[in-house]
């Protein structure tokens, strides 16, 4: 038997939010939050490799999501910052890649399909105590991923379960990671020399870094492409989607603060059949391949660089060529050229993804992109690390008898695997330094800023598309309609007076969608206006021109779903009553109750059998409002907006 859970949705004059149970609000989009109202540890890991490293972790994003969606700042007590502690976290919102100017598609049996974008939120920040520290928090649809690095260097990835069909998470201890000791070798060294052979040296642009670079806020647009092998370890396109675009979000933090440059994702295509690069899962391989393809069939799509993901195998390659803007050695900008492509996932023993070696990867192959060769070469005269020497010794920058010195490494490095090698695999030594040090960075940016296509960051941009005014709404409902960029989440309002005072229709909605069904009041007026604003930024906003009238005189019900089973819904003397016949075994049926931003505010188990069903609960407390419920039984579900007067 299958479990159906459905949702039906009201209209109520005897509805309310009820504020989530321990949460403060501080100021306008700024809440204090106690984790353990959304995240709990529950359990070790039972593995024999990594018991003591691993615990698994319930997630409710039915209460955190509609916490978050609105704020700017958040501060999140008793969140855990290890395997053993609880902590304070305090993190900001930050941009996502994606926006609802983002393509995405599904390659499958149907040909391409256009897919609704998944809702991805980031945020990042420190442990409480911690300035040094670093806390990278991103939600994807229900799922939550967090890295955690500590002061004292140790860190942990929080994420998703990797097996199929698994609404689990597991909170990781990163000195667990059991990678291959080549996993990180994303290039040849032949390659190397060749490309420190090409590009300008350092010395060659360090006037133009001095005194040229500037702190102007720059936009790389990154295509990405996931083959069918990074689509079969989700098995599912929403997760897969959601999972890139967290990718490229967090490596985007790192390129923002250090190249003032942000990533974003004008295009992302998954396949979810067979695709056409046959590679198995090697980074490397897929590169030369999807280069070669999309040089054939998508010369039309606008962007600055490709980036491919896959699973397994070689951890990945980015590659660098002269452009003839300036002598730069960043492919940015050559469509022909500008690929890079990557592994994120590792090889380990616990049932999670590895997200601080994703994103560590992705940065660095698309480092490449901008122009930076590995920190171990010559080309830095000197070089910035020895994790790796062969390369120095090969450039005559090093002598034969060089000790390999581990060191914290950086985005550019090997030192990852090297430590662990120094220490005999001891996972504790495993460290992933989240920066390309300065010179490396200026030298970045230095090449972006000399290429041609790279334009300052598109700013935030939001515009109501309807109502704008002047019409004549006669009906129970409106769809209101409003194009973004650079957006996460807006908030819909309307006036009576012309804007003189605003009423809330819903706190945040995801920019993304583009309209939102709104049921009107009980209402005549002739001075209606609508207001769209940025939920992070309410000063970002748009309204209708001019002021229409509305009226709404009468209720309406509609059926959103096949329904398994008539059932009427009525509200008497603060009692909601859902009644009907009922054509089921005995079981248990749960009624919950949302506002229409996702807070629960209220629940209800209840026995049923077969024959008619009357049930009532209690809302006299409750005022107007939108809300949803969600009622679910085996064999059971029904489906109904009601306009009730």
């Amino acid at each position: 038997m299958y479990r159906f859970y459905t949702v039906f949705t009201f209209l109520v004059f005897m509805f309310c939010c009820v504020s989530i149970a321990q949460t403060t609000y501080l100021a306008p989009h700024i809440a204090r939050s106690n984790a353990a109202e959304f995240l709990n540890i529950i359990s070790p890991v039972s593995l024999a490799s990594a018991a003591n490293e691993t615990r698994q972790v319930t997630y409710s994003p039915a209460t955190f999501l509609p916490m978050i969606r609105p704020l700017t700042s958040l501060t999140l007590n008793n969140f855990p910052v290890s395997l053993t502690e609880s902590g304070t976290i305090v993190l900001q919102r930050a941009r996502s890649a994606a926006d609802a100017n983002t393509i995405l598609l599904a390659s499958g049996v149907k040909g391409k399909t256009t897919i609704k974008l998944p809702e991805v939120l980031v945020f990042r920040g420190t442990v409480n105590g911690e300035p040094n520290s670093r806390v990278t928090l991103c939600t994807a649809n229900d799922e939550i991923i967090c890295s955690i690095r500590r002061e004292d260097g140790n860190s942990y990835t929080l994420a998703p379960s990797s097996e199929s069909n698994s609404a689990a998470h597991y909170l990781v201890s990163d000195k667990v990671i059991h990678h291959k000791n080549d996993l990180l070798q994303c290039m040849t060294e032949e390659a190397h020399h060749a490309m420190a052979e090409m590009v300008q040296t350092p010395s060659k642009i360090s006037s133009k870094v001095a005194k040229n670079l500037s702190s102007n806020l720059l936009e790389v647009r990154i295509a990405v492409e996931c083959d069918n092998k990074f689509y079969k370890d989700f098995n599912d396109t929403n997760k897969a989607a959601a999972y890139a675009i967290a990718l490229i979000s967090l490596a985007s933090l790192t390129y923002e603060d250090e190249v003032h440059t942000v990533l974003t994702i004008p295009f992302l295509n998954i396949w979810t059949t067979p695709d056409p690069y046959n590679i198995n899962g090697d980074g490397i391989a897929l590169n030369d391949t999807v280069r070669k393809y999309w040089n054939i069939n998508h010369t039309d799509i606008d962007r600055d660089l490709v980036h491919s993901l896959t699973s397994g195998g070689n951890a990945g390659i980015g590659l660098l060529y002269p452009l003839s803007n300036g002598g730069a050695s960043t492919v940015i900008c050559q469509k022909e050229a500008a690929y890079s492509s990557s592994s994120p996932f590792t090889f380990h023993t616990y049932p999670t993804f590895d997200f601080t070696y994703g994103v560590y990867i992705v940065s660095h192959e698309i480092g490449h992109n901008f122009g930076a060769v590995h920190s171990f070469t010559c080309f830095w005269n000197p070089p910035f690390d020895t994790c790796v020497i062969q390369d120095g010794i090969n450039g005559k920058c090093f002598q034969p008898d060089i000790t390999v010195r581990p060191n914290p490494g950086s985005i550019m490095s090997y030192c990852p695997n090297v430590n662990l090698a120094a220490h005999n695999n001891d996972f504790s030594y495993y460290r992933v330094n989240m920066t390309f040090l300065p010179k490396i960075a200026d030298y970045m940016r230095a090449q972006v800023e000399g290429a041609s296509c790279i334009a300052s960051a598109t700013k935030p941009a939001l515009v109501l598309s309807y109502p704008r005014g002047n019409e004549k709404i006669d009906a129970s409902n409106i769809v209101i309609r409003w194009q973004s960029a650079h957006i996460q989440n807006v908030k819909l309002e309307y006036s009576t007076n012309t804007g003189v005072k605003w009423e809330q229709i819903i706190a945040s909605t995801p920019a993304v969608d583009g309209q939102f069904k709104w049921y009107l009041p009980v209402i005549n007026t002739t001075n209606m206006t609508i207001r769209v604003s940025d939920v992070s930024n309410e000063n970002l906003n748009d309204g209708s021109v001019l002021p229409f009238s509305a009226k709404n005189a009468t209720g309406v019900s509609e059926e959103t779903i096949n329904n398994t089973f008539d059932l009427h819904t009525s509200i008497i003397d603060g009692q909601l009553i859902l009644e009907g016949d009922l054509q089921t075994s005995e079981q248990n049926l749960t009624v919950s109750l949302y506002s229409i931003d996702g807070k629960e505010v209220g629940k209800w188990n209840v026995p049923v059998s077969a024959g008619h069903l009357a049930l009532k609960f209690d809302v006299s407390t409750i005022p107007p409002g939108v809300y949803n419920i969600q009622a679910g039984g085996i064999g059971i579900r029904y489906g109904k907006t009601l306009m009730h007067l």
